[in-house]
C-alpha cells in the first residue's frame, strides 16, 4: 500500500510527499482510516496518508439510483473496465511471527480442537493477532509482545467458553 504525507482530492501540483487525485479517479474513500482507493491508467491502488485527507473538490454525488434498473442502464457513474490482472494482483505481505503471539494461537487452537471453544475464536483470533504482530514490529515494540499477546487471548477468550 502506497503511503503518502498528504493526500488531496483535487487538481493542481502537488509539494512532494503529497499525492493529488482527481475526483473522478476515487473509488473508495475512508475519511476515518486515511485511505483512498485510486484508479490510475488501468490500475487500481490503495493509498494511505499520514495527515486528514483534504478534499478540495468532492466526488460528484449522484443520488440514489433507480430500483430495478441494471447497473449498467442507469444514470450514475460509469463503470470503469478494469483489467482483472489489475484486480487480482496484491502486494504480498508476511506476517511477522513473533513467538509469544504464535503460542498464544497455539493455546487456541487446542482448545478449539478439543471443543472448548468455538472455531469463530481461532478466525478472530488469527485477524486480530496478525494486526497486533504488524503493530509491535512497526512500532519496535517487541518486548512487549507477550504482554500483548495474553491481553488479546484472554479478551477473546472471555465470552467464548463452551
Amino acid at each position: 500500500m502506497a503511503e503518502f504525507e498528504r493526500i488531496v482530492i483535487g487538481r493542481g501540483d502537488a509539494p512532494t510527499g503529497t499525492l493529488v487525485v482527481d475526483p473522478a479517479q476515487v473509488w473508495f474513500l475512508s475519511l476515518e482510516e486515511r485511505l483512498v482507493g485510486v484508479l490510475d491508467a488501468g490500475r487500481t491502488y490503495l493509498a494511505r496518508s499520514r495527515e486528514p485527507i483534504e478534499q478540495r473538490a468532492s466526488a460528484p454525488s449522484l443520488g440514489p439510483e433507480p430500483r430495478g434498473m441494471p447497473v449498467w442502464e442507469s444514470r450514475g457513474m460509469p463503470l470503469i473496465p478494469v483489467p482483472l490482472g489489475a484486480l487480482a494482483t496484491e502486494e504480498a505481505h508476511e506476517v511477522p511471527r513473533l513467538a509469544a503471539v504464535a503460542e498464544a494461537g497455539d493455546r487456541i487452537l487446542a482448545d478449539v480442537r478439543a471443543g472448548r471453544l468455538s472455531p469463530f475464536v481461532l478466525q478472530r483470533f488469527l485477524r486480530r493477532a496478525a494486526e497486533l504482530q504488524f503493530r509491535l514490529v512497526k512500532d519496535r515494540r517487541e518486548q512487549d509482545a507477550s504482554q500483548e499477546a495474553t491481553a488479546l487471548e484472554a479478551e477473546l477468550r472471555s465470552g467464548a467458553e463452551r
